[in-house]
């Protein structure tokens, strides 16, 4: 199931082990943060991945990730992407 959540990430939830991927940015968006888990429907969803091509042709100022981030991989993520700053 794909959900927004309030900063702008586009979110795919799989249900079956509780997991998210970042699918997408909204255009508005320039300073992002990408959480540890997002809570959806009183259900906690560990957000694991970024999908490829999820930022790609986006300009973001800021983007932070939570200091106790789960993502595994950064795989094709920022292709064509333009980031002032990442931390």
């Amino acid at each position: 199931m794909d959900i927004d959540i309030e900063n702008g990430l586009k979110l795919n939830l799989n249900a079956n082990d509780h997991t998210a991927s970042v699918i997408g940015l909204d255009d508005k968006e320039k300073i992002i943060f990408v959480p540890r888990f997002v809570e959806y429907e009183n259900e906690k969803y560990l957000i694991t991945k970024i999908k490829p091509n999820a930022f790609k042709w986006k300009k973001i100022n800021y983007l932070k990730f939570d200091e106790n981030s789960e993502i595994d991989s950064f795989n094709e993520i920022f292709d064509s992407t333009r980031i002032q700053k990442l931390e």
